[in-house]
């Protein structure tokens, strides 16, 4: 059995451009993750907490348990990072290599959003909300495949 997990690439409301004062955060939105064996997630988890604990020591509050804090995505991968924070490419790098050690992969789904406010696009809270149902469909899609490639059962809980 796979075990994956899933995080939101962007959000799925309008976008303008990433000067605009209301429609700047995301010209995309989808899912990605990763997916591992059920029998290697403990080794992975042992590993990620490790490298998070190493790598965000300065920034975890004294007396906070640090399993339980978390760096948002966009703080840690952003256009800037290769220069301003080259450590955080080195995590995420040797990380990925150990997941594929572990017998897992990435996977995603994102899909441009078109450009515009949502008085100029015609859309609203019933579009972003199909872009997130797409969005999740298609993502399930590439892990059922992936499972299916595998010979693995599938088994999908999904928390909101």
């Amino acid at each position: 059995m796979l075990l994956a997990y899933l995080d939101e690439i962007g959000q799925p409301g309008a976008f303008v451009h990433t000067s605009h004062r209301r429609f700047s955060d995301s010209p995309a939105f989808g899912y990605g993750g990763f997916f591992i064996p059920v029998d290697n997630a403990r080794a992975f988890g042992a590993r990620f907490a490790h490298l998070k604990r190493q790598l965000f020591a300065p920034e975890i509050p004294a007396g906070r348990d640090p399993n339980r804090w978390e760096k948002k995505g966009a703080d840690l991968l952003f256009a800037l990072a290769a220069e301003e924070r080259p450590e955080n490419l080195r995590v995420v790098g040797a990380l990925i290599s150990y997941l594929r050690e572990l017998e897992g992969a990435l996977f995603y789904f994102a899909a441009e959003k078109p450009i515009g406010t949502p008085k100029e696009t015609d859309s609203g809270p019933a579009e972003f909300a199909d872009r997130e149902n797409t969005a999740m469909r298609e993502s399930l899609n590439r892990l059922a495949r992936a499972a299916d490639s595998r010979n693995e059962p599938k088994f999908i809980t999904l928390r909101s």
